[in-house]
């Protein structure tokens, strides 16, 4: 089996091309898909890589929180437990620029350990790879596409109740109202934006490279090729929601991947295309 800890050459060579490089996200996503983690000096990051790299610590409870960051009242974790550290070590591949960045800097995703190299049981990327091995015990491979649907929000205005509004069409200047799936207008409107997406995509090897309108004004879709890896499909898919998420704000607009934001709307969906390949790679 492939190492799960990248190498200290991973991180050396990264540096060596981009030397101006000033902080390391270092990143972990709990079972919401929120990612959690710490910013580093490139000194201290090197923690992160080798076999037999220290690792940076990191409560084990941050697996265990609630959408908004909160310890969860009735699991016996963050608290009750005296909310112990883990140890984080980069997951191979997974160390690339932050395009949106102001200042020259880097993320890496990472999983937890003990201090006995155990997986953190609620690990999510661990729990999938346990599953992915499942899968292989009976020849069999899997195969993974994901979609995500998101609404783009205004950032300032707000309806007479306080309630979200789609964001205004940047160059009509008109509030969408009404569906128009696959449109192409609404999706001109956003071309910026879009670009910018896609650009940001393909500095981090992300492979997004389809984009549609969706079935409610203001909703559109973003697509992930398929990966015949199903760990690193979901990484791409939760690196693309930070992606949107970071580069529609720097076009004045907000990202909302909520199931319903809108109640007479319709809702985003996360699709997950699966594929099962058996040993000579047949469906």
């Amino acid at each position: 089996m492939a190492s799960l800890i990248a190498s200290r050459e991973e991180l050396d060579t990264f540096l060596r091309e981009h030397p101006e490089t000033a902080w390391i996200e270092m990143m972990v996503p709990d079972m919401s898909g929120q990612l959690r983690g710490k910013r580093l000096t490139p000194k201290v990051a090197a923690k992160l890589f080798g076999e037999d790299a220290e690792g940076c610590r990191l409560p084990g409870s941050n697996y265990l929180l609630d959408v908004t960051g909160q310890n969860v009242a009735t699991l016996p974790y963050g608290g009750p437990d005296g909310d112990p550290d883990f140890f984080c070590h980069s997951a191979p591949g997974m160390l690339m620029p932050v395009p949106w960045s102001r200042e020259p800097a880097a993320q890496v995703l990472c999983a937890m350990t003990d201090a006995n190299r155990q997986p953190h049981f609620a690990d999510p990327r661990h729990i999938l790879r346990q599953q992915e091995e499942r899968l292989a015990a009976h020849g069999l491979r899997p195969v993974m596409a994901i979609e995500l649907e998101f609404h783009l929000v205004d950032a300032e205005a707000w309806g007479e109740r306080g309630e979200v509004l789609p964001a205004r069409l940047p160059l009509s200047g008109e509030r969408p109202s009404a569906t128009n799936v696959y449109g192409l207008e609404d999706l001109g409107e956003f071309s910026e934006l879009f670009s910018d997406i896609a650009e940001a995509a393909r500095i981090q090897g992300l492979d997004a490279e389809t984009a549609v309108s969706e079935y409610a004004p203001g909703q559109y879709e973003v697509n992930l090729l398929h990966v015949a890896d199903v760990v690193t499909a979901c990484d791409r898919a939760v690196l693309l929601k930070r992606t949107i998420r970071q580069t529609a704000l720097r076009h004045g607009v907000i990202a909302t991947f909520m199931a319903k934001p809108f109640a007479d709307l319709a809702g985003s969906g996360l699709h997950v295309h699966v594929s099962l390949l058996d040993g000579e790679g047949r469906n």
